[in-house]
């Protein structure tokens, strides 16, 4: 990092990046948005901003991540009903991830354009890895209780939740396939998933 930067300087243009970044990325998407937009609006060199983050597509990133764990907390007050209720809770929790994806202008730049081809490409492969696997963190514990109590079938849960992160790949076809029959398409998925899930008998 630059030596002109006091500590605290340091973790100021950082926060400073990351709220002026969601703005712009939020409004002109990660194409549009330049280095130079991100730069200007935080009050630093073109320069500096490669000694805080390696490229656009990594600020990019990690305003993504802080999103999405805000996401998964704000989803996490259905926990109680998926003990109550393991179809009707899996169902909520989905149908209302995929509903805040759908209000948020940051995910719906990231599922447009090919967007999340470009990270992929720019990124390294750890990196992208380590995300999918925090997609769905939290509801991986729900799982395994629900395997417990006999509720939920006998599945890898890893397995499990990469059937519930494959769910949002969709969206990356939401365009190609059209937007009623996508949505009506999308909900019945999430049905025949949940379904399959949970054993027979349980909340049907």
């Amino acid at each position: 990092m630059p030596g002109g930067f006091t500590e605290e300087e340091k973790e100021q243009i950082i926060m400073d990046l990351i709220e002026e970044g969601t703005k712009l990325f939020s409004i002109y998407g990660l194409k549009k948005t330049t280095i130079r937009d991100l730069t200007k609006a935080v009050g630093i060199s073109q320069g500096s901003f490669y000694n805080f983050f390696n490229s656009k597509e990594e600020l990019y990133f990690k305003i993504l991540d802080i999103e999405g764990q805000k996401l998964r907390q704000d989803l996490m007050k259905y926990a109680e009903l998926v003990q109550k209720d393991p179809r009707k809770g899996l169902k909520k929790i989905l149908l209302e991830a995929y509903t805040s994806l759908e209000k948020n202008d940051l995910f719906k730049d990231l599922f447009s354009e090919n967007t999340y081809e470009l990270l992929v490409r720019k990124l390294p492969e750890e990196k992208i890895d380590k995300h999918i696997k925090m997609d769905f963190s939290e509801i991986k514990p729900l799982i395994k209780e629900g395997q417990e109590k006999d509720i939920i079938k006998n599945k890898n849960p890893e397995a499990i939740t990469g059937i519930l992160h494959s769910l949002f790949f969709i969206t990356l076809h939401k365009d190609d396939i059209g937007e009623k029959a996508f949505n009506n398409s999308f909900k019945l998925l999430i049905d025949l998933i949940v379904d399959g899930l949970v054993k027979d008998g349980e909340n049907k």
